[in-house]
């Protein structure tokens, strides 16, 4: 995992910055979602099937949106 990750397909990135998540669309130039969580988040991952972003947040706690 990164701080920075593109989905299977190409179509979102999501990154991390501080405690927020966010998600973009690649083929529009535009967000598509943030998140704001408890931790301060260090990594970011998208499943294989491109439908869930896993964050690692300071505490090494998984979250998933």
């Amino acid at each position: 995992m990164t701080g920075v990750s593109i989905s299977g397909d190409g179509a979102r990135v999501a990154g991390v910055a501080a405690n927020a998540l966010l998600v973009w669309n690649t083929l529009a130039g535009m967000p598509l979602e943030r998140f704001t969580l408890g931790e301060p988040l260090r990594a970011a991952t998208f499943t294989a099937d491109n439908t869930t972003v896993i964050a690692a947040d300071a505490k090494h706690v998984l979250n998933t949106v």
